[in-house]
């Protein structure tokens, strides 16, 4: 009788730590890109670039981890989401390729006086590279840079 008191208060022990722990990993804030210091800053064509020669190690250096990149290029195309958010796609002249970027809501509002040709310092979360029609790096959670 003892030893079944003690099982199972030990078991009820592990099922309250397993869900607490679940809880705290389900409800932790994301990373905020818009404010992060950028652990990389490139060009978009260093960024195509690195994706283009490996992709397994662009993706272990810019993806892994939730790093920040910030990214200098020129406002190729500005188009919008199914969520309504802007989506920035930068270019270099003389690269072949893009980078797709995502921007919050609260930067899509403020992106309003972009247009194509302006250059931009843009940072966010890379998420990896596509190659559908041209080389895109896509990146998510973005907002201008600051500074």
């Amino acid at each position: 009788m003892k030893k079944s008191r003690i099982v199972l208060l030990a078991g009820l022990s592990v099922i309250v730590v397993a869900v607490s722990v679940g809880l705290m990993m389900y409800f932790k804030p994301h990373k905020d890109f818009a404010t992060s210091t950028p652990d990389f800053e490139l060009t978009v064509g260093e960024l195509i670039s690195a994706f283009s020669m490996d992709e397994a190690a662009a993706t272990a250096r810019y993806v892994v981890d939730d790093k920040t990149v910030l990214v200098h290029g020129i406002v190729r195309e500005i188009d919008t989401d199914s969520f309504g958010n802007a989506v920035l796609v930068l270019e270099q002249d003389g690269v072949d390729g893009s980078v797709s970027c995502t921007l919050t809501p609260k930067e899509s509002a403020a992106s309003i006086g972009l247009r194509p040709g302006d250059p931009v310092r843009i940072q966010g979360q890379c998420t990896g590279m596509q190659g559908l029609i041209e080389p895109e790096v896509i990146m998510i959670r973005c907002a201008r840079a600051r500074g």
